[in-house]
Parts: structure tokens; sequence; C-alpha cells
């Protein structure tokens, strides 16, 4: 399945008041079109933050609230 991870593993990006990204967690199609529309301050999240990763379903977990996955090299 397609999802966007978060490539910077350095930063932390917030991008509203209350979602912010974490390094490496994974973001579906859906979401990052919900999350890249401007809220009512302006901020959204930044298509140059992710890349896009193919992961099964079976290897992705949540983790306090952020999907990550477990991917095979």
């Amino acid at each position: 399945m397609l999802y966007y991870k978060v490539k910077t593993p350095d930063k932390l990006y917030r991008f509203n008041g209350y979602l912010q990204t974490v390094p490496n967690e994974l973001y579906t199609p859906a979401e990052v079109k919900r999350y890249s529309v401007p809220d009512k301050h302006g901020c959204r999240m930044r298509p140059e933050w992710l890349e896009p990763v193919n992961i099964s379903k079976r290897r992705v977990y949540w983790f306090f609230g952020a999907r990550f996955g477990m991917e095979v090299k």
C-alpha cells in the first residue's frame, strides 16, 4: 500500500496547532490531501517533507498515536 513517510529525521515540523510530524511517521494519501489544505492560521503539511513508500499493511504498526512501518531492506 502507498504511504508517505516523513523524510527529515532531524526536524520536527509543526504544521498546525495540534498536529506535528514525527520522523519516519507514515501518512496515507487521504491524510496528506486533508492536511495539505491550509487551516485557519495558514499552516499546512508541505509535500517536500514527505517521500512515497510502498509498505504492506501487515508491516505497519501504531506507536503512541503515530503510524510507522517495518521496511524490509
